[in-house]
C-alpha cells in the first residue's frame, strides 16, 4: 500500500511539473502579412508586405523579423528576441546601406497553448553617410500547438509602434504571422531513427543567410550583401537580382542522395501596384564524405507587377558545404554555392552569376 501511494505521488508530482513547464527553449521561422501605416493620417498610404518568410526592412519596410528564439524564465514567463539585419549594396537604388532590427518583449503562457505578449523593439538604419534610431513598442498574442514531426506551430497577431525619429517617420505595423519552431536543450530529441540510420541524410527543415554577390555578365556594378536570415527573392520585387532561396528541407532519397528544395516569396502592395516574387530552386545533395556533401540543381524566379505580363528568369546552381551539429534539437551548415542565371530582356535583367557563402540552420524532422 504504501509503495503504491509513492508510486501515485511521483506519478502526481510529473504530472504537476509538466503542466507548469509552459515554455521550452526554441528556435523558430516566421512569415506572413503585415500592414505597415503612416502614424497619424487619414490617408490611404498603408502598405501591404506578405513573405515567406517575413519580409523586413527596418526603418524602410518595417514588417516582422524572420528569425525568433524563445528563452524560458518561470512557469508562464519567457523571454523572446527576434532579429534581421542586411548590410550591402544589394538594394541598388539606396546604394550602400545597413538595416537591423531586434525585437525583445515577455511571453506570458495564458494557458498551455494561449499566450500574450509586450515588449520593445528598435530599428537601426545607415545610409547615406547618416544613421538613424527608430524605437517602438510591440504587443501581441498568439496561440500554439504540435505541428509535424518533431516542430512546434504558432499563430499570431500583432502590433507595432515605432515613434518619429530625425529621418524616420512614425509608423505603425499590425501583422498575422505563423511560425515554425525546434525545441532545443535537453528535452530536445537528436538520435536518428534506427531505420534511418544507414543514411547520410534525414528529412529536415532549413534556414539560410549569409554573404552574397552578384555579378552582371558584360558589365555593371557587382550586388553584395550580408543578410541575417538570406535575402533570397526578397529584393527581387526591388528590382535586383535574386540569391539563394532563404527556405530549404531535406528530403532524402537514397543513403547518399537527398532531395533539396528551395523556397521564398515577397509580395508588396501599395497605391493599387502589386509587385510578386516567386523564388525557388531544386537540387540534388550527395554525401560525399563525413559531414562534406556537394549539390546540384535547376533555379526559377517568377516576378508580377500590376500593369504588366509575368515573368520567369531560369538559371543553374552548384554548391561544396560541411554539415555539423550547431545545437541540441538544431543542426548547422556551411557552404559556398554559385547561381548562374539567365538573362531576361523584359525585365532588362543580364545573365547574373552569383556567388554567395550561406551559413544555414536545419531542424530535423523527427
Amino acid at each position: 500500500m504504501q509503495r503504491t501511494f509513492a508510486m501515485l505521488v511521483l506519478i502526481a508530482s510529473a504530472a504537476t511539473t509538466a503542466r507548469a513547464q509552459s515554455w521550452h527553449s526554441e528556435f523558430g521561422i516566421q512569415s506572413g502579412y503585415s500592414r505597415i501605416k503612416a502614424a497619424g493620417t487619414n490617408a490611404p498610404d498603408h502598405i501591404d508586405l506578405f513573405g515567406v518568410p517575413g519580409f523586413n526592412l527596418p526603418g524602410v519596410l518595417p514588417g516582422g523579423a524572420s528569425l525568433f528564439a524563445i528563452l524560458p524564465w518561470k512557469n508562464k514567463i519567457a523571454f523572446e528576441t527576434s532579429v534581421s539585419a542586411l548590410q550591402g549594396n544589394a538594394l541598388g537604388i539606396l546604394g550602400d546601406a545597413t538595416f537591423f532590427n531586434l525585437g525583445v518583449r515577455g511571453d506570458y503562457a495564458i494557458t498551455p497553448k494561449v499566450y500574450a505578449a509586450a515588449g520593445g523593439a528598435v530599428n537601426w538604419v545607415e545610409t547615406g553617410g547618416q544613421h538613424e534610431t527608430q524605437l517602438g513598442l510591440v504587443a501581441a498574442a498568439g496561440y500554439r500547438f504540435g505541428f509535424v514531426r518533431g516542430l512546434r506551430g504558432r499563430v499570431e497577431a500583432s502590433a507595432r509602434f515605432y515613434g518619429k525619429s530625425n529621418l524616420l517617420s512614425p509608423v505603425d505595423v499590425y501583422a498575422l504571422e505563423f511560425g515554425v519552431s525546434k525545441q532545443l536543450g535537453a528535452g530536445a530529441r537528436t538520435s536518428a531513427p534506427a531505420r534511418a540510420s544507414t543514411r547520410a541524410w534525414q528529412p529536415m527543415l532549413g534556414v539560410q543567410g549569409g554573404y552574397t554577390r552578384s555579378h552582371s555578365v558584360g558589365g555593371g556594378a557587382d550586388l553584395t550583401a550580408v543578410s541575417v536570415p538570406g535575402l533570397g527573392g526578397a529584393v527581387t520585387v526591388l528590382g535586383t537580382p535574386a540569391g539563394p532561396p532563404i527556405l530549404f528541407a531535406i528530403l532524402p532519397i537514397g543513403r547518399k542522395i537527398a532531395v533539396e528544395p528551395g523556397l521564398d516569396i515577397s509580395r508588396i502592395q501599395t497605391s493599387g501596384t502589386t509587385s510578386f516574387g516567386g523564388n525557388t530552386s531544386a537540387r540534388l545533395d550527395y554525401a560525399v564524405s563525413g559531414g562534406w556533401y556537394a549539390a546540384a540543381g535547376g533555379n526559377l524566379v517568377y516576378i508580377k507587377t500590376t500593369g504588366s505580363s509575368s515573368e520567369t528568369v531560369t538559371g543553374m546552381n552548384l554548391a561544396w558545404g560541411y554539415r555539423f551539429p550547431f545545437s541540441s534539437g538544431l543542426g548547422g551548415r556551411f557552404e559556398i554555392d554559385y547561381t548562374m542565371m539567365r538573362k531576361n530582356d523584359n525585365l532588362f535583367l543580364p545573365p547574373t552569376n552569383t556567388l554567395g557563402l550561406q551559413f544555414g540552420a536545419t531542424m530535423p524532422l523527427r
